[in-house]
């Protein structure tokens, strides 16, 4: 059940909020070979005022950070770690050096849906 936060800034227009989102769902289904069912996309967005970075930074910048499943190769952390930098890009203009990606890696047992069923207890195929 991976999740993604994308934190962007504001200027994006809807239709490239949507080709983002749609993008980066892509990118962990084919990636993870997960159930086209599961994998969720949330964005969240923030004006000029509420981002810091260097002055040499684009202010533009995205954070993105990936929430999954532990026991994924590096190869397959990699693949995706790519997979979604370059979907940021192709839909925010912002260069790839600008695009910050943090991965967290729970056990099973520390994750819930269903009504607080631990994914531990479901057979999901993955």
């Amino acid at each position: 059940m991976p999740l993604v936060k994308l934190h962007v800034s504001d200027d994006l227009t809807p239709e490239s909020v949507e080709r983002l989102l749609a993008d980066v769902r892509a990118v962990l289904i084919d990636t993870l070979s997960i159930d086209p069912t599961h994998g969720h996309a949330i964005l969240y967005n923030s004006g000029q005022a509420e981002r810091t970075c260097h002055p040499d930074r684009d202010g533009r910048f995205v954070f993105v950070e990936i929430a999954l499943f532990s026991g994924r190769t590096d190869e397959v952390k990699a693949d995706l770690f790519r997979g979604i930098s370059d979907a940021v890009h192709r839909n925010t203009g912002v260069n790839n050096s600008d695009i910050i990606i943090y991965l967290v890696e729970a056990d099973r047992s520390n994750w819930a849906g269903r009504g607080g069923i631990p994914f531990s207890t479901i057979e999901l195929g993955y």
